[in-house]
């Protein structure tokens, strides 16, 4: 019996199809206009499934349909199953079949038409370093006495992200540090004006978003607007982490050394601060960004049930860290202004 197969991978470099197979076609989400199909595929699985948005293994299907960087479809004799089953879990893609159902690449049902619910057994695919990476934080988590959250997905591994480029981060690091300086000036009492920072810092002007140019514009910030943009010393530490600029990222309980944060900022002109930076290496950042979500859960779940957040971690601090690392490792995601920090 023939096949009908759409395969699904979230891989950047995705290997070619290795089995025999007919009528194969290939797209790439960056050159082919691909969003749509998953567009419509994402509204499928939120339409059929029951109780999507409160069940966590169809909320970690979603995920996957976002982060998907290529589409494959082909036809198969059913007797070459296994060695696309071999294909999906090497590549990290789920499946959909003409029966309407998506299943994981061993060919169980992650979602039924008919049922509207996940096979007990299926498991959705996840890069290795990416499943080692989850373990390795939860162990951080729990020498600190932290309890790891159970409904939390690994992040994207080493083979799915795309960093953004280091020139990227300076520049972005240089934007940061104006609002959060100007924020800090205005909680003083000693508002800098926005013609003052205009001289001193012509370059990094450019790099402001939408939101922090009206910020900065604002004569008389509120007391409130100031505190939420001092906040942005936060996002700062993580980036120049990210960039070498600290020798760790330290542990969330305590506000990053905004002395230091400000004199690294000006060691230098603008222009050789951007020229010179160097990102880490991609694995160390994408641990922090795994611990870091973990961390962020687990002070928000605190925060619900009313308890003292666990070990003494801060929200605030690890909320604009979480921001600074996700928008990081996407250089294709969200702009700044928009990067999601949900858990």
């Amino acid at each position: 019996m023939n096949l009908l197969i759409h395969a699904y991978s979230t891989l950047e470099a995705p290997q070619d199809l290795a089995f025999e197979h007919r009528a194969a076609s290939r797209r790439s989400r960056r050159t082919d206009n691909l969003s749509d199909d998953l567009n419509r595929l994402r509204d499928y699985c939120v339409t059929t499934a029951k109780d999507a948005a409160d069940s966590p293994a169809i909320q970690n299907l979603l995920q996957h349909i976002d982060r998907t960087s290529h589409h494959f479809s082909f036809e198969i004799d059913d007797a070459e199953f296994a060695t696309v089953s071999k294909w999906a879990w090497a590549n990290n893609a789920i499946l959909y079949f003409a029966d309407g159902t998506v299943r994981d690449p061993s060919g169980r049902i992650l979602m039924d038409p008919a049922s509207g619910k996940p096979h007990p057994d299926a498991e959705l695919p996840f890069p290795a370093d990416a499943r080692q990476r989850q373990l390795q934080s939860e162990m951080v988590m729990r020498n600190r006495l932290i309890d790891p959250p159970e409904v939390l997905p690994p992040i994207p591994g080493m083979q799915e992200v795309k960093p953004r480029g280091a020139d990227d981060v300076a520049w972005r690091c240089l934007a940061l540090f104006l609002v959060a300086a100007r924020a800090e000036s205005v909680m003083a009492g000693r508002p800098i004006p926005l013609d003052a920072i205009e001289r001193r810092h012509p370059l990094a002007l450019h790099a402001l978003t939408a939101a922090e140019k009206s910020f900065l514009q604002l004569d008389r910030p509120t007391p409130d607007q100031a505190a939420e943009h001092c906040w942005r010393y936060e996002s700062l530490y993580a980036l120049q982490w990210a960039l070498g600029m600290h020798p760790e990222l330290e542990f969330a309980d305590k506000i990053c050394d905004v002395p230091t944060v400000a004199r690294l900022i000006f060691a230098g002109t603008e222009s050789d601060f951007v020229t010179t930076a160097k990102l880490r290496p991609t694995e160390q950042i994408l641990d922090a960004t795994d611990l870091n979500l973990r961390l962020l859960w687990a002070a928000r779940d605190a925060a619900n049930r009313r308890k003292d957040p666990p070990a003494g971690i801060d929200g605030f601090v690890l909320v604009e860290r979480q921001h600074a690392l996700h928008w990081l490792i996407a250089a294709e995601g969200p702009a700044w202004d928009d990067v999601d920090t949900s858990t």
